[in-house]
C-alpha cells in the first residue's frame, strides 16, 4: 500500500474516480494529487503529487460526495433463477448501497417488483428477463439516485400456471368463476375454491358463487397435480358492491309541454 502521510502537511481526503485512480485533496492546496495504480503495493502505486491543477483555486480536505457506482461502467447487479413446482423463483443480488428498489420484466408481458419474486409462465420457451435496480442515497443534503439493468435469457420447459377468470357482480348476484390453469406435465388431481366469505369450499371446475354481503374477498384457487409440479395456488381480490337503487320522480304536466324528471337514484358506496 502507498505511504502518503509523509507527503502532506495537512489532513487529506481520498476519493476513487471512474478511471480507478485515487485522487487526494489536501487542505489549502492549489492542486490535487493522484495515486495512479492503487492496486499495486508500495512504490508501484505511482503516487503523483500535485498533478491536477485547480486553476488558482484551493482544495479543502474532502472531495465532492457522490455514488461511485454512478460513474462505473461495470454492472453491479445480477440474478439467479430456480424452478419450484414448475414456477420460477428469481433472486436478485447487488453490491449497490442505499435504499434499493427492484423492478422485473419477465419477458412475457408481465412485470414484478421485489428482490425475490415468483413467476409462472403460461407457455414453454425462452424469455429475456430484465432486472433493474435503483439505488437512492443522501449526500450533502441532496438525494442521489443510480440504476443498473441486466437482461438474461431464461428457458422454460415445464409450465404450471394457476389462474382463473371471474365476472364482476353485485351483492346477491351470481359470480361465474372459470379455472384457467395451464399444466404441461402430469394431470390435475385436486382443485379447491375458497371464496373467503365463510361458505364451504368446492372442487367444481367452474363454480358459480353468490356473495351475500358487499366487501373485498380474497378468493383462492388451489391446484394439485400428479406430475413433477406439486401444488400451487392463485389468490385474487374480488370486489362485491351493493346494487344501485334507481328511482325517478316525474312531475305531472300537459300535452305538448315539457315534463320535469328528477333522478333519485342511490349509487352504492365504493369499497
Amino acid at each position: 500500500m502507498c505511504s502518503i502521510q509523509r507527503h502532506f502537511l495537512y489532513p487529506a481526503g481520498l476519493q476513487v474516480a471512474p478511471d480507478r485512480k485515487i485522487y487526494i485533496a489536501s487542505n489549502l492546496q492549489t492542486a490535487i494529487s493522484v495515486i495512479n495504480n492503487p492496486d499495486v503495493y508500495g512504490a508501484g502505486c505511482n503516487l503523483s503529487i500535485g498533478t491536477v491543477d485547480l486553476g488558482g483555486k484551493q482544495s479543502a480536505t474532502t472531495l465532492p460526495a457522490y455514488i461511485a457506482s454512478f460513474f462505473d461502467v461495470s454492472n453491479h447487479i445480477n440474478f439467479t433463477n430456480s424452478f419450484i413446482d414448475c414456477h420460477v423463483q428469481f433472486n436478485g443480488t447487488t453490491d449497490l448501497a442505499g435504499s434499493l428498489t427492484w423492478n422485473w420484466d419477465f419477458g412475457d408481458g408481465t412485470l414484478g417488483n421485489g428482490q425475490v419474486v415468483n413467476h409462472s409462465y403460461r407457455q414453454v420457451g425462452t424469455y429475456n428477463v430484465t432486472l433493474k435496480v435503483r439505488s437512492s442515497s443522501a449526500a450533502c443534503s441532496f438525494l442521489i439516485t443510480d440504476s443498473f439493468t441486466i437482461t438474461k435469457p431464461v428457458t422454460i420447459n415445464n409450465v404450471f400456471a394457476v389462474d382463473y377468470y371471474h365476472n364482476a357482480a353485485c351483492v346477491n348476484q351470481p359470480v361465474q368463476f372459470n379455472d384457467n390453469t395451464i399444466l404441461t406435465v402430469g394431470n390435475i388431481t385436486a382443485r379447491t375454491w375458497n371464496f373467503d366469505d365463510g361458505s364451504p369450499t368446492t372442487n367444481t371446475l367452474n363454480p358459480v358463487h353468490t356473495f351475500t354481503n358487499p366487501g373485498v374477498y380474497n378468493v383462492k384457487l388451489l391446484i394439485s397435480t400428479s406430475g413433477i409440479c406439486n401444488a400451487d395456488s392463485m389468490i385474487k381480490q374480488i370486489s362485491i358492491d351493493t346494487r344501485p337503487s334507481t328511482v325517478f320522480t316525474p312531475i305531472n304536466g300537459c300535452i305538448n309541454l315539457p315534463i320535469q324528471f328528477t333522478d333519485n337514484s342511490i349509487m352504492p358506496q365504493v369499497l
